[in-house]
């Protein structure tokens, strides 16, 4: 419902754009008779209104995260409606074009530099957004570098800000689309001062040290001490780590905790699959850690103290916020029936299995079914209403590979599960 409303909300401000415009023409017949040029228009102050909602939703603010139910939410979100922004952006001065054909000299004044300065500010606009786009879409590249990228587009917003204020338009003249188009301006421009600089000194944030590592197989338990108040998360939840003082990138990285928010250390549990969890290994003690967050919607069904029945699927590091929830109920039972399925390809990867066993040991409302799928094939929704029994009216957590959440997700609507009672959390940078 909260992903539903987003959307509305977004479709309506580009409601009120259209709208606007069309306010701003004197005269129907001026849109008639230049098709290409109203699309034009059309598509330019739409694209710099999603473009400035897409730079919002990246601020990991807490409403935002509310609004959409879970900032894994707002981060496809705000792909999707950077993809359209991108779209429509391109297609301006495209449409443009065509429109001037065949008078090839104006064609070019809306594609390369020239001595109009408000038509250059749309130029460097096209170039600073097709670059980064190239390697979001198209180029595989490492999170790190990924990052330096994605910033071309606030660069992109600035230059395509200047030439909206200053090109010749109906945003010039028809003062209510002026201040429509200056607010969400303004809009784009805090959200990228405050991603890029604001964020990392006041961002909601913590302090802690590494106080020791552990390596079980291609998985590093960092267990992280903190310097004055520790972070209040639920079990469930994540956060973005920055390791100041040690080899790994500088940049802030999602990891959940797989430690109970009751334990006064905090764990995460790192595994070994890209160029920044590979540098993981030179994480060492005394290291410190800037801890932001916590994010994510996870947890909250099992956090519910109403009585339910939970059933949670891990697929191999997708076992960290059910160890958090498990260490958690370990300490204070909220009495839930949970079944726990952790899943893994072959039985030395199952290197939480001690532990699981420890923390379920005595609590006589968790079951735990240990999935080898190399021997028992892969986990199904069906295969788990075989134990478990009927689960349209059970609540389903499941975290791991994407493949994995989105099959489960289907097989469990085919099952009968309503939508609303299937939880998953997706963040699949390395």
């Amino acid at each position: 419902m909260s992903k539903i409303r987003g959307y509305i909300a977004i479709i309506l401000l580009s409601f009120i754009t259209i709208n606007l415009w069309l306010l701003s023409k004197d005269n129907v017949s001026l849109i008639i008779n230049l098709p290409m040029t109203s699309l034009s228009q059309i598509f330019a102050l739409i694209g710099i209104v999603l473009m400035a909602v897409s730079l919002l939703l990246s601020t990991r603010i807490r409403i935002v995260e509310d609004i959409f139910g879970g900032l894994d939410k707002v981060y496809r979100v705000h792909h999707l409606i950077g993809v359209v922004a991108f779209i429509m952006l391109v297609n301006h001065p495209l449409l443009l074009v065509v429109q001037s054909l065949p008078d090839y000299k104006l064609a070019l004044n809306y594609m390369i530099p020239g001595p109009d300065t408000s038509y250059n500010f749309g130029v460097f606009a096209q170039y600073f957004m097709i670059l980064p786009f190239i390697f979001i879409l198209l180029i595989k590249i490492p999170y790190n570098l990924w990052r330096y990228t994605h910033k071309l587009l606030g660069i992109s917003f600035l230059f395509a800000s200047l030439h909206a204020i200053n090109i010749s338009s109906d945003v010039s003249v028809y003062m209510p689309l002026r201040y429509w188009i200056l607010f969400f301006i303004g809009i784009g421009l805090f959200s990228g001062i405050y991603t890029l600089i604001f964020y990392k000194n006041f961002g909601p944030r913590k302090i802690y040290v590494v106080k020791k590592t552990e390596q079980l197989l291609d998985i590093i338990n960092i267990y992280l001490k903190p310097v004055g108040k520790k972070m209040n998360f639920i079990s469930g939840q994540f956060a973005y780590f920055r390791f100041t003082k040690s080899k790994v990138s500088k940049e802030p990285h999602p990891f959940s905790f797989s430690g109970a928010p009751s334990e006064e250390d905090a764990r995460i549990s790192v595994k070994i699959l890209g160029d920044y969890t590979m540098s993981a290994r030179e994480i060492s003690e005394g290291d410190v850690v800037a801890v932001y967050g916590p994010y994510g919607r996870f947890g909250e069904i099992y956090n519910d103290p109403v009585k339910k029945k939970l059933i949670w699927i891990a697929g191999g590091i997708g076992v960290t916020p059910f160890l958090s929830m498990l260490r958690q109920e370990s300490v204070n039972s909220l009495g839930h029936e949970i079944n726990f399925f952790y899943s893994f390809l072959k039985p030395e990867e199952a290197v939480f299995k001690d532990e699981i066993d420890k923390f379920s040991s005595g609590l006589s409302n968790v079951r735990i079914y240990y999935w080898c799928s190399s021997e028992k094939g892969k986990i199904t929704a069906g295969k788990v209403a075989e134990i478990t029994g009927e689960v349209t009216n059970a609540f389903v957590q499941v975290c791991g590979p994407e493949k994995m959440m989105v099959a489960m997700k289907e097989q469990f609507g085919e099952l009968g599960l309503p939508e609303q009672h299937f939880f998953y959390e997706d963040f699949s940078m390395k």
